[in-house]
């Protein structure tokens, strides 16, 4: 199974999520990317900047042309075991501690990480 697709696309969401926008509360209800068609970008994000990139994601999916599949949870739980056990992804906004963890536990991940 391919771990990841193109950079393109996700390297420009990525950019378009650095505008300073202020953290707000936590939440973690809503699609999976285990569930994401064909076509669709992937992205796992710490919950902690749901509603901040919510704000952002219809406008993200016009800019790098692709459907935006966003799945919100706890970075050093949910989401790091769901990496960890191979869950495939284009983006993944965590935090530095839980990258560098999963960088030590995952060989892949070691190859193909990019820090922005």
């Amino acid at each position: 199974m391919k771990k990841h697709s193109s950079l393109r696309p996700a390297a420009a969401f990525v950019l378009l999520l650095a505008s300073g926008i202020p953290r707000t509360p936590k939440g973690n209800a809503g699609p999976k990317v285990a569930d994401a068609k064909p076509g669709d970008i992937r992205v796992m994000v710490t919950a902690a900047i749901r509603v901040p990139l919510d704000t952002v994601l219809a406008e993200a999916a016009k800019v790098v042309g692709h459907p935006l599949v966003v799945e919100y949870g706890s970075a050093r739980g949910g989401l790091k075991d769901e990496i960890l056990a191979g869950q495939a992804f284009e983006v993944a906004i965590l935090l530095p501690d839980v990258n560098e963890d999963i960088k030590a536990k995952d060989r892949s991940w070691r190859i193909r990480y990019r820090q922005c």
